[in-house]
C-alpha cells in the first residue's frame, strides 16, 4: 500500500500523461494578437487606399462592409506570414460558396480558404489551386464549423516553413503542408458566386 502522498503524485502523473497524449491543439483557444489592417472598408470604397481590382462581377461597400459577387483582388506580395479575414457568413443555404484567396502568384496558382454550405451546415477548408488546369486539392481537409449569418466570423491562417495552420474564431482547426508549394505571391482576394457574403475587414503581415 502506497502512502497517501505517493498515490496523489501518481494520480497527477497519470493526468499529465493523458493530456500529453491528446492531439496537438485540440480544444485550445488561441490568444490572437492584433494584425496590421489592410482594409476595413471604412472609407466607403474599394478604389483607393488600398485599390482593389474587380476581375468580374460587381462589388460595393455599404455601411463599412464589402459585399457583392464575382472576383476581386488586392495587391499582396507575401507568401508566408499571417492573414485574417472578418466577415458575416452568408445564408446557410445548400450550395453557397465563398473563397478567400490568401496567396495568388502571377500564373494564378495559390492558396485559399473556402467556406461553403451543405444541408448539414457550414464547412471550411484550405485549398491549393495549381497548374494549367487549375486543379484543386485540400491542404487542410474540410471540417464543419459553427457560424451565424449575422455574427462576425474570424478566420486566421498562418504559414511558415513547416506549413499552414488554420484558426476559426480563435480556435485551432487544423494544419497541413503542400508537396509542391507556391512560394511567391502578387495578390490576395475574394471569389464568390453566391449572394450574402459581407466582408468587414482584412488583416495581414509577413
Amino acid at each position: 500500500m502506497f502512502p497517501k502522498g505517493v498515490i496523489e503524485l501518481l494520480a497527477l502523473c497519470s493526468v499529465l500523461l493523458l493530456i500529453a497524449a491528446l492531439p496537438e491543439h485540440i480544444g485550445w483557444t488561441v490568444a490572437m494578437e492584433q494584425l496590421p489592417l489592410l482594409d476595413d472598408f471604412s472609407d466607403g470604397d474599394i478604389t483607393a487606399q488600398p485599390t482593389w481590382t474587380v476581375h468580374d462581377g460587381m462589388f460595393f461597400v455599404e455601411n463599412g462592409v464589402l459585399t457583392g459577387t464575382g472576383s476581386a483582388t488586392l495587391p499582396s506580395m507575401h507568401a508566408f506570414g499571417i492573414w485574417e479575414l472578418a466577415f458575416f457568413p452568408g445564408e446557410q443555404k445548400s450550395g453557397n460558396r465563398w473563397t478567400f484567396w490568401i496567396i495568388k502568384d502571377r500564373n494564378g496558382n495559390g492558396y485559399s480558404v473556402t467556406v461553403y454550405t451543405t444541408a448539414q451546415g457550414y464547412f471550411i477548408t484550405l485549398q491549393a489551386e495549381k497548374g494549367e488546369a487549375k486543379s484543386v486539392s485540400s491542404v487542410i481537409a474540410p471540417a464543419p464549423v459553427l457560424f451565424t449569418s449575422n455574427h462576425v466570423a474570424r478566420v486566421r491562417v498562418t504559414r511558415d516553413s513547416k506549413g499552414f495552420v488554420l484558426y476559426v474564431n480563435g480556435h485551432y482547426y487544423g494544419k497541413g503542408t503542400d508537396k509542391n508549394p507556391v512560394t511567391e505571391s502578387i495578390a490576395m482576394g475574394i471569389t464568390t458566386r453566391s449572394q450574402g457574403l459581407r466582408v468587414k475587414e482584412i488583416r495581414g503581415t509577413p
